[in-house]
């Protein structure tokens, strides 16, 4: 497929599966549009700088398809930009904006956002977000003999009490892949708040996630914790919702488990497991929070807006008979609004492979030059 031009939206393959016949015609496209809301529709509760998308320079892609590390051209400052593309309603960002503008920015273990980040069409509707490069590893990618130390779980148990107690938030991915050591402070970083909800809050599918079972946050911490000081082969990769959390609480089993996988740490695995199932005890034994906004600090989850009707009137030449449709301006086929002249948002850009390197690569997906 890396071998396809940008532009192509549609491919038949023969029996064997080899491509015979391409097109870039854009009524035959299955690529999805979406209605993506203003800065004042997402009514935040701070002033959040702006970029266009084209003031972005791409220089890596991670792994997800979901975020880029960029240059703003603006200041040469680095920077994470994170999207959704057009396959998701409202951009995809709608619930996880509205958390990181309200968590506190300069936060020593949370990447808060930076900048909202527009489409260069119309200039007003928000694609994603800026937030803090940092030039570390996540921990799926750490090298095995890195020494895992005792501080970073306590900074994680102590981040998920901050997040569910006083914000009322349910991050929902807690995963090695989700977390980074800072390299300016040595201190943990939880990241990507895609999954992220407020307790008791809902509304799947209308901007954000739902409440998801078996991936609350404290089970998250201990399983994840079983994994970084243990190495244990069998939870490198794992679906939270499907692993039992009884099967990792035996101390026997995590000092065994760690000498087995020779795992680095600056304390025995003892120490890790008295204090992270001492911890989930403690939460677990608490009266529960029921909805978000008992929290203390408890956050504004605004809804997304209703997308603003979009009426389509055509004029039969011979009869003078006038018709109406709507578009479906919420989530809806590109190729509808292109056949109704209306103007989409583009997402499609040179595979990575193919990138020239020689070249500007502007977030648009299109060379500067």
């Amino acid at each position: 497929m890396d071998e396809l031009p940008a532009d192509v939206v549609a491919i038949d393959l023969d029996a064997s599966g080899k491509v015979v016949r391409t097109s870039t015609d854009p009524a035959l496209s299955p690529a999805w549009s979406t209605y993506y809301p203003s800065v004042a529709e997402y009514q935040l509760r701070r002033p959040v700088a702006t970029l266009l998308r084209s003031q972005l320079a791409v220089t890596e892609r991670f792994r997800g398809g979901s975020a880029d590390k960029v240059v703003c051209l603006l200041d040469d400052r680095t920077m994470v930009f994170k999207y959704r593309g057009e396959a998701c309603l409202y951009g995809g960002v709608w619930g996880e904006i509205q958390i990181l503008s309200q968590l506190p920015a300069g936060h020593p273990h949370f990447l808060t956002l930076e900048a909202l980040v527009l489409e260069e069409i119309s200039g007003l509707g928000v694609v994603g977000f800026t937030m803090r490069y940092v030039a570390s590893p996540s921990l799926d990618r750490w090298d095995p003999s890195r020494q895992f130390k005792l501080r970073w779980l306590r900074e994680l148990m102590a981040i998920v009490d901050e997040l569910n107690l006083e914000y009322g938030i349910m991050h929902q991915d807690i995963a090695d892949r989700n977390l980074l050591i800072d390299p300016d402070t040595g201190s943990l970083v939880l990241i990507d708040f895609g999954y992220a909800n407020g307790i008791g809050h809902g509304d799947h599918g209308r901007g954000y996630r739902g409440e998801m079972p078996g991936r609350d946050d404290v089970k998250g911490v201990v399983i994840l914790a079983y994994y970084l000081v243990t190495r244990d082969p069998r939870y490198s990769q794992y679906y939270l919702d499907q692993v039992d959390e009884a099967d990792v609480l035996d101390v026997d089993k995590w000092t065994s488990a760690a000498a087995a996988n020779h795992a680095v740490l600056d304390h025995p695995p003892a120490v890790f497991h008295a204090e992270v199932t001492a911890w989930a005890a403690r939460r677990r034994a608490a009266p529960p929070l029921t909805h978000y906004t008992q929290a203390p600090k408890h956050l504004h989850l605004p809804p997304p807006p209703v997308p603003p009707r979009d009426v389509v009137t055509h004029v039969d030449d011979s009869s003078g008979a006038v018709t109406e449709r709507n578009l479906i301006t919420a989530h809806g086929l590109r190729a509808d609004r292109i056949a109704a002249g209306r103007p989409v948002l583009r997402w499609e850009r040179p595979p990575a492979s193919k990138v020239d390197k020689s070249r500007l690569l502007l977030a648009t997906g299109r060379y500067a030059d």
